[in-house]
């Protein structure tokens, strides 16, 4: 009996796991001095901000704090950091083209220069949802 009462929350536990979708993206990219020298093995400061619209209000706002590599990369999870105003989990995706601004500081000292802002494009969980595929319990 104790078995089977195991199983059965084993299983009710992995369809549960299963079900969450990650709440972050992960982005990545190479640090760059002025001169376009990579900034290697040093730690940097990072704003990352989420607008709804090109020049739209900012839905989302975090500060990141990472180290950079050998080859001046460094990589970060969107939506799981210091958040500075929003909530992730309640970005309304669907509302309009969002889009990922993003300032650097390399003395962490809040000197942040703006680096650019890009649309968000599609990622593979979302292009599995719209094929309307329902999930599978394995």
């Amino acid at each position: 009996m104790k078995t089977v009462t195991f199983l059965a929350a084993l299983l009710l536990l992995s369809i549960t796991t299963l079900a969450q979708v990650p709440q972050g993206i992960n982005y990545q990219a190479v640090a760059r001095n002025s001169s376009g020298n990579p900034i290697i093995n040093q730690n940097i400061c990072l704003k990352l901000s989420i607008h709804t619209g090109m020049a739209g209000p900012v839905v989302y706002w975090e500060k990141d704090s990472v180290l950079t590599n050998a080859f001046g990369l460094f990589t970060l999870k969107l939506g799981m950091a210091t958040i500075d105003s929003g909530l992730f989990n309640t970005i309304t995706w669907n509302t309009g083209n969002q889009y990922l601004q993003i300032a650097m500081d390399l003395t962490c000292t809040n000197t942040y220069t703006d680096l650019g802002t890009s649309q968000l494009l599609t990622v593979p969980y979302a292009m599995y949802a719209s094929s309307g595929v329902g999930g599978r319990i394995c």
